[in-house]
């Protein structure tokens, strides 16, 4: 979480766990995918939606977004 130490962050994402957990519905902006992907029920990135499981396997937003891994 930007500009917050690592008590900060535990602290917010326990938050957002509680407020998900009591069915509260809330906007997450986040560029790094994992914390996304471990906390989200929907994800929108610009053209595409979907559970973090259809956003993770989409290849136009693997590509555009995520990064593929090269072969060495």
């Amino acid at each position: 979480m930007a500009g917050r130490n690592p008590q900060e962050s535990k602290k917010l994402m326990d938050v957002l766990l509680e407020m998900q957990n009591n069915s509260i519905t809330f906007l997450f902006v986040k560029h790094d995918m994992e914390t996304v992907m471990s906390i989200a029920d929907k994800i929108v990135i610009k053209n595409a939606e979907g559970s973090p499981k259809e956003i993770a396997n989409n290849l136009d937003v693997i590509k555009a977004y995520l990064g593929e891994e090269e072969a060495v």
